[in-house]
This record gives structure tokens, C-alpha cells and sequence, in this order.
């Protein structure tokens, strides 16, 4: 609980509340020019890449970098072992990683108050959540359940995320952390656009993530 109330420092509580702004603007702008339904909104907003790639993802890892880092060798003492430092550390992220998903989900309710209750597939004017959608009706009975399934892969995926994180920078500094982050992050990104990436079977960030991505690669 210490750690916890330790790592909820200025630039994690910045980035929650960033997180909750521009998910509700893209979620409310994700309504214009379409005719949907509440269930197929929320499912929608929470698989669009575009929103996860280049803006969900490098807020969560910006987030990281402000705590994933050993605390002083004081802290690590107090808990007589590295390791079991390291699960307290790492349960305060997850906790944290619960907190982000709890206030995105807020926000994308709330995006989608007023919309119809309508619980089946609808078909989509834009092209690539119409892609989405079909992949998913396939797998799941209904698009609440793709998106209940979507938010709890992408809460686990953000926790071994997170895992990831604090053991590179338990190995390297701080600043190559960042080098092998961002590295990482753009190989995520070029991944769904280059065709060899895609058959080298890469694991990147958008894999422990985001649910299709990891299906269908």
C-alpha cells in the first residue's frame, strides 16, 4: 500500500486524468456520422487502433516511466528480498493498471449515453471497425461480450506490460529503458503496416493488448 500511494505520484495522476479527457473527446467524436447502438459504440471505441496505437499506449508507457524504476536501496531493504519487493512493486502496478482501465471505461460509457441498447451485430460505414466487428462476431455471441472481453485482455495485457518494464529496468538504466521502450513501442506500430514484420510472428505491445491483434496474428 505504500509503494502504491508512492508510485500515484504527479505524473501518473497527470497522465489518468489526460487519460479520461481525450478518451472521452474520441469517444464523443467516434459518435458523429454514425448510427449505432450503445454496446456497438463502447466495442468500437475500445478497438480502434488508432486511438490505442498512437495515443492509449504511449500514455500508459509514459505513466510506466514515472514509477518503474528500483526505489532507493532503503526501500528494496524494508522488504528483506528483491523478490518480494518486486511483487509489492509490481502488485502496485497492476493496481494502478486496474485504476487506467477503470477510468477509460468511464469514459467511454459515458461517450455513449443516450445511444440505443441494441445487443446484436450491427453492420459499420467505416471500413475498418466493419473488419473488426465481422472478426469478432465470429468469436463472440455479442458485441458486449467482445467488449468485456477486449477490457479484461487489455487489463492483463497492460499488467505484464508493466512486469516487462520493471524487469528491463532492473538490468539497464533508465534512459536505454526508454530506448528499448520506444523500440519496441514503433516495431508495435510498424507491425500492422509491413507485411514482413507480420510474418517473423513478433510479440510487441499491440499483441499483449489489444484482443483481435493477438487473435489474428
Amino acid at each position: 500500500m505504500n509503494l502504491l500511494k508512492k508510485n500515484l505520484n504527479g505524473g501518473v495522476k497527470g497522465s489518468l486524468a489526460g487519460l479520461f479527457v481525450v478518451c472521452s473527446i474520441f469517444g464523443l467524436s467516434n459518435r458523429i456520422g454514425h448510427q449505432q447502438s450503445f454496446t456497438s459504440h463502447i466495442l468500437s471505441v475500445i478497438t480502434d487502433h488508432y486511438y490505442l496505437l498512437y495515443f492509449m499506449i504511449p500514455l500508459f508507457l509514459l505513466l510506466c516511466f514515472f514509477i518503474v524504476e528500483d526505489d532507493s536501496e532503503m526501500v528494496v531493504l524494508r522488504y528483506k528480498t528483491y523478490f518480494k519487493y518486486f511483487v509489492s512493486k509490481w502488485s502496485s502496478m497492476i493496481v494502478i493498471s486496474l485504476i487506467f482501465m477503470v477510468i477509460q471505461l468511464i469514459a467511454i460509457g459515458i461517450s455513449g449515453i443516450g445511444l440505443s441498447m441494441s445487443s446484436g451485430w450491427e453492420t459499420e460505414s467505416n471500413g475498418v471497425i466493419q473488419e473488426v466487428f465481422e472478426f469478432y462476431s465470429k468469436v463472440f455471441v455479442s458485441p458486449l461480450l467482445s467488449f468485456i472481453a477486449s477490457a479484461a485482455y487489455m487489463l492483463v495485457g497492460l499488467s505484464i506490460v508493466t512486469m516487462i518494464l520493471m524487469w528491463i529496468s532492473h538490468f539497464v538504466s533508465k534512459s536505454n529503458t526508454i530506448k528499448i521502450v520506444i523500440f519496441i513501442y514503433f516495431l508495435s506500430v510498424a507491425n500492422i503496416r509491413i507485411s514482413f514484420l507480420q510474418s517473423l510472428r513478433i510479440t510487441t505491445f499491440n499483441h499483449i493488448i489489444i484482443l483481435h491483434h493477438s487473435l489474428s496474428s
